[in-house]
């Protein structure tokens, strides 16, 4: 019996932080496939072309707030428009290295967002989201 694919897509424009995400997914949650996006205009594109294809849209999005062309927040409004017409649900966590209080009660009250994470990822973060004990 195949289990269920799982796709966890890391939108972020910080070279670094994909490398360590990319590491710390490989690790903590070998069995999920990792996409990666250096912006939300292109995470957008790709959620538009394949928003009928549930097996090619991500379970989870980890989502940087500063970003170049289209930031997160930028993300997020324009993700509202398409989440009904997806295939499938996203869960997004918003990912930063600012401990900005602003940032933290946005991201708050943002009903797309499961939780806001201050970087660097951990492998308990990783586990927490992919929900492998």
């Amino acid at each position: 019996m195949n289990e269920r694919r799982h796709i966890i897509a890391v939108v972020d424009d910080d070279d670094i932080f994909l490398i360590i995400a990319r590491r710390m997914i490989g690790i903590c949650a070998p069995n999920w496939e990792i996409m990666e996006f250096v912006n939300g205009e292109r995470m957008l594109n790709y959620m538009n072309q394949n928003m009928d294809a549930e097996d090619k849209l991500p379970d989870l999005i980890l989502l940087d707030i500063n970003m170049p062309v289209m930031d997160g927040w930028m993300f997020l409004s324009e993700y509202e428009k398409i989440k009904i017409k997806l295939a499938k649900p996203n869960q997004i966590y918003l990912t930063s290295s600012s401990i900005d209080s602003k940032d933290t009660e946005r991201a708050k009250m943002n009903p797309h967002l499961q939780d806001y994470i201050v970087k660097p990822l951990t492998p308990e973060v990783i586990k927490k989201i992919t929900n492998i004990r």
